[in-house]
């Protein structure tokens, strides 16, 4: 495997974990958790670390959160070693000598991550984003579609 598809990889995955994040993150404001503390408690669950704050008995507190959080530690303890699987066996697979050759294409990923990076912190893309969950997230707990009305 060459230099470009390592990085490549590396991109999509630093943009997937951050697409979960954010997943994880609505279905806790769905819960009434505010956006900052669910984001917060979000990346602590998914990786692990710093979920011993005091914010986490608000997630304790309620059985639905408390569901979820188990469901988020659980995806991110796997998601974690199947990204540190994949890499090894990038890096075990790349030879050396494609590493010095392709060293200034690592360029495009990294430069395609972090425009995606910067779009979805548009405070405008980003908010049509989450009408878009909220949308399907209310369409899949009604079956039916919001827009249209009750008869």
């Amino acid at each position: 495997m060459d230099i470009f598809l390592a990085l490549l990889l590396f991109s999509f995955t630093i943009l997937l974990y951050w697409v979960i994040t954010e997943l994880f993150t609505f279905f806790f404001r769905l819960t009434g958790l505010p956006d900052e503390k669910a984001r917060f408690q979000v990346i602590s669950l998914l990786t692990g670390t710093g979920f011993t704050t005091r914010e986490s008995e608000m997630i304790l507190s309620s059985r639905r959160r408390r569901r979820l959080a188990r469901i988020t530690m659980l995806f991110g303890y796997v998601f974690n070693v199947t990204i540190v699987s994949v890499f090894i066996n990038v890096f075990i697979s790349m030879k050396l000598i494609q590493a010095g050759h392709q060293l200034l294409s690592f360029l495009i990923p990294l430069g395609t991550a972090a425009l995606i990076f910067v779009f979805m912190r548009v405070p405008k893309i980003h908010a049509w984003g989450d009408s878009l969950l909220q949308h399907l997230a209310d369409r899949f707990s009604t079956g039916r579609n919001p827009s249209t009305p009750l008869r």
